[in-house]
């Protein structure tokens, strides 16, 4: 759980902020993970599933973990729908979204930093 909270802490930026988040809806949050080197979190709400954020090693990419993880996710959740917003320039996940089957739905202004747009994938 701790390597979690680290890891919501570069998404969110404090500590603070990401235990606040966590008390406050842990209990939305769900996982899917190959140890620690390969997670998918996720919140699971009225309209489907929200990623929220997934994670590989650096030392372990490259080697299919995302993709096994994906799938096991989409065969646990079948019949859900899956959400997940995706940077333009994060070409690896937009690779992956693709070969998974994702649709790109819209496109949230300035989401990233209040400068970049997010992609809304979908699936199915």
């Amino acid at each position: 759980m701790n390597y979690i909270l680290y890891r919501l802490q570069r998404i969110i930026k404090t500590k603070t902020d990401a235990e606040a988040h966590l008390s406050n809806d842990f209990k939305r949050f769900k996982s899917v993970r190959l140890g620690l080197f390969s997670f998918i979190i996720f919140w699971d709400t009225t309209d489907g599933l929200d990623i929220v954020y997934y994670f590989t090693a650096a030392n372990k990419r490259q080697r299919g973990l995302a993709t096994y993880l994906f799938k096991k996710m989409l065969r646990k959740f079948a019949g859900k729908r899956l959400f997940m917003d995706i940077s333009p320039t994060n070409h690896a996940s937009l690779n992956l979204a693709r070969k998974l089957g994702f649709r790109l739905i819209g496109i949230r202004p300035n989401y990233y930093n209040h400068k970049i747009p997010a992609y809304l994938f979908s699936y199915p």
